[in-house]
């Protein structure tokens, strides 16, 4: 079986790689206060504080699943 990752895909990939390493770059030369999720905490936040709930919401559900508590039934 091929697997194959379309355009959208693929640019979203890239845009997150991207992002990642600008901010790694950021917290190294800058400090803490100059990363991605700080700039959106302190400036968007108090305008707009249901972005950084969805913000935080979506990258829990992808980056850190709950596991599961009941052992999965065999058959």
């Amino acid at each position: 079986m091929k697997y194959e990752m379309n355009k959208v895909g693929l640019f979203i990939f890239i845009l997150c790689i991207t992002a990642g390493i600008t901010d790694l770059g950021m917290v190294v030369l800058g400090g803490v206060n100059g990363s991605i999720s700080s700039y959106v905490v302190s400036i968007i936040g108090p305008q707009a504080p249901v972005v950084v709930f969805v913000c935080g919401l979506v990258a829990g559900h992808l980056f850190f699943p709950m596991q599961q508590i009941f052992p999965k039934d065999k058959p």
